[in-house]
C-alpha cells in the first residue's frame, strides 16, 4: 500500500533522529575512551585538519591530498636552545623560525636566508643558530644577520623529502657536521667553512640527529649520530675534529613494550656521558649511560601510546637540551613535540615546565648580508659570493679553558667560533679577572698561587680587515696539585 506524503515525512525524520541519536553516542563513546587513556587522538573539532596519522599514511601512501601537505607543513622539524634557555623551532613550511623564552613566551620569530624546508638546527650559548635544509647549512646570528653559509648541494631537487625524519646538523668550537638528508652520510666543516671530510654511514637511508661531545667523563670525543631506519645509534670517535671510518660503538634501540620497532630521531648527549634519544614510533625519550654500555636507565614520556596531555608525546621529531651548568635550567630537554604541533620543556627527571603549541611563523623578510659561499638572502640580504662577509671578526661562540684546572697542570684556551674566519689569535690568562700572563700561544702552566682562585682566558681575533675586541671564557676553580 503506498504511504501518503506525510507518512514519507514522519519516517524520514524518524530515521534522522535515529542517524542523530547515533552520532551522538559514538561521540560520547569517542570522549570516554579519550579521557581514559584508551583513545589516542585528541576530540575531533569542526575547524580541525585531519589526524596527523591519516596525513602519515595518505604521505606513505602517497594518497596525500592538498590539505594533509598543508598540515604536514606546519609539524616542527627541528628545534635548538640556547645559553639563555631560549628555543628556535623551524619548520617543513620554512621561511622563518619561531622562538619562545625559557618560560615558555613567544618572541619575534627569526627570518631565513633560504627557501625550503628546515630539517635540522643547532643553537649556540650566545643565540647564533646553525640551520640544516636540503641544500646547506646557514650560520644565522640573533639579529638576522647571515655570518656563513655552507653549501652541501646534496638532495637533487633541492628538496628534502622527509624533513621531519631525515637530516640534522650540530657544531663544536672546532667543526659543522652535517646529516644529509638525502643520502647516507656525514659531511665535516671547518671553521673556516672548507669541507674536511665525509663519512658513509651504513646502509641506504639518512641520518636523523646529531650530538658530540668534547669527551668528559673518560671517553675521548664523539659524535653521535641515529639512524631511523635501523633504530640505531652509531658513536663515532672524533680525532682531529674528524669522525673515523667506522663507529666505535652501535646500538639497536629495543622496543617497549606493546610498542613497535623504534625510529631514532633527535639525540643530546651531556657533559656526564648521559645520551638521551628520542623514538618517534613509540613517543618516548630514552637515556643511556655511555659509561656502562648504553644500559637504559630511564624512559620519559609513557611509550608506546600516543598522547596530547602535558608530559606525554606524539611522534617527537627533534631534541635539544640546555648545557649542564648548574643553573635553574641545567640538563633541560626541548622537545620538538611534531604530531602534537607544540614543544615542551622537561628535566631529565620528568617534570615538565611547560608545553606550548607552536606555529610555523611567516617569513617577514629574508637574511641580512650573507657569509662564506652564499647566494642572495630571501627578502634582498646580499651573499658574499663565497668571500668572508666582510669586516672583522666577530665571535659568535665563546672560549672555553681545557685541561684539568689543578696546579702543575697545562691548561690551553679554545679560541671559540669567529666569522669571517680569522687569521690570528691573541690570548690572555686572568686570576679573579685580573690579567696574569699574555699566553700567546693560548697554552697557560698553572702556578701554586692560582690555587683556590678562578681562572679564565680570553681571546682576540684578526683578519685583513681588523682586530675583534676581547670576548672571555667561563672561568674554572683551581685545585691543589694532586687533589683530583
Amino acid at each position: 500500500m503506498a504511504r501518503s506524503p506525510r507518512a514519507r515525512r514522519a519516517q524520514r525524520a524518524g530515521a534522522r533522529a535515529r542517524l542523530a541519536g547515533v552520532v551522538s553516542l559514538v561521540g560520547v563513546v569517542g570522549l570516554a575512551m579519550t579521557a581514559a587513556g584508551l583513545g589516542t587522538a585528541p576530540p575531533a573539532r569542526a575547524d580541525t585538519a585531519p589526524h596527523p596519522s591519516a596525513v602519515r599514511a595518505a604521505a606513505t601512501t602517497g594518497a596525500a591530498t592538498p590539505a594533509s601537505r598543508q598540515l604536514a607543513a606546519l609539524r616542527p622539524t627541528a628545534i635548538g636552545v640556547d645559553g639563555r634557555g631560549t628555543s628556535y623551532v623551524g619548520f617543513a613550511a620554512g621561511g622563518a623560525l619561531a622562538r619562545y623564552s625559557a618560560d615558555g613566551e613567544r618572541r619575534r620569530p627569526l627570518p631565513l636566508d633560504r627557501d625550503g624546508a628546515v630539517v635540522g638546527l643547532h643553537a649556540t650559548r650566545r643565540g647564533s643558530v646553525w640551520v640544516a635544509y636540503a641544500d646547506g647549512v646557514s650560520l644565522l646570528r640573533p639579529g638576522g644577520h647571515v655570518a656563513r653559509r655552507l653549501d652541501t648541494g646534496t638532495c637533487p631537487d633541492g628538496t628534502a623529502r622527509d624533513p621531519d625524519r631525515y637530516g640534522g646538523v650540530t657544531a663544536t668550537w672546532w667543526a659543522t657536521y652535517v646529516a644529509d638528508p638525502c643520502a647516507p652520510r656525514l659531511l665535516v666543516f671547518g671553521p673556516d667553512g672548507d669541507r674536511i671530510a665525509v663519512v658513509h654511514l651504513p646502509g641506504s637511508r639518512p641520518a636523523r640527529g646529531l650530538a658530540a661531545t668534547a669527551g668528559e667523563g673518560g671517553h675521548g670525543p664523539r659524535l653521535y649520530v641515529t639512524l631511523p631506519d635501523r633504530a640505531a645509534l652509531l658513536a663515532y670517535g672524533l680525532r682531529r675534529d674528524r669522525p673515523g671510518r667506522h663507529p666505535v660503538d652501535r646500538v639497536v634501540l629495543r622496543r617497549p613494550a606493546g610498542g613497535v620497532r623504534p625510529v631514532p630521531a633527535g639525540v643530546t648527549v651531556d657533559r656526564f656521558g648521559q645520551v638521551v634519544v628520542a623514538d618517534a614510533a613509540n613517543n618516548a625519550l630514552y637515556f643511556l649511560d655511555s659509561h656502562h654500555g648504553y644500559s637504559l636507565y630511564r624512559t620519559l614520556g609513557h611509550p608506546p601510546r600516543r598522547s596530547h596531555r602535558a608530559g606525554r608525546l606524539s611522534h617527537p621529531t627533534a631534541l635539544a637540551q640546555h648545557a649542564q651548568d648548574g643553573s635553574g635550567l641545567s640538563g633541560n630537554l626541548f622537545i620538538a613535540d611534531g604530531d602534537n604541533y607544540r614543544i615542551q620543556r622537561w628535566d631529565t627527571g620528568g617534570y615538565t615546565h611547560w608545553a606550548h603549541r607552536v606555529h610555523a611563523p611567516r617569513s617577514t623578510g629574508g637574511g641580512g648580508s650573507g657569509g662564506n659561499g652564499g647566494g642572495n638572502g630571501n627578502g634582498g640580504g646580499t651573499g658574499g659570493g663565497g668571500g668572508s662577509g666582510g669586516g672583522e671578526p666577530a665571535n659568535f661562540d665563546l672560549p672555553v679553558v681545557v685541561g684539568t684546572p689543578e696546579v702543575g697542570q697545562l691548561l690551553s684556551c679554545s679560541h671559540g667560533g669567529w666569522s669571517p674566519a680569522p687569521t690570528s689569535y691573541e690570548y690572555g690568562w686572568l686570576r679573579d679577572g685580573v690579567l696574569q700572563d699574555a699566553g700567546e700561544d693560548g697554552v697557560y702552566d698553572v702556578p701554586a698561587a692560582d690555587a683556590g682562585h678562578s681562572i679564565a682566558c680570553r681571546v682576540r681575533a684578526t683578519n685583513a680587515d681588523g682586530t675583534s675586541g676581547w670576548v672571555h671564557s667561563d672561568s674554572v676553580d683551581v685545585s691543589a696539585a694532586g687533589s683530583s
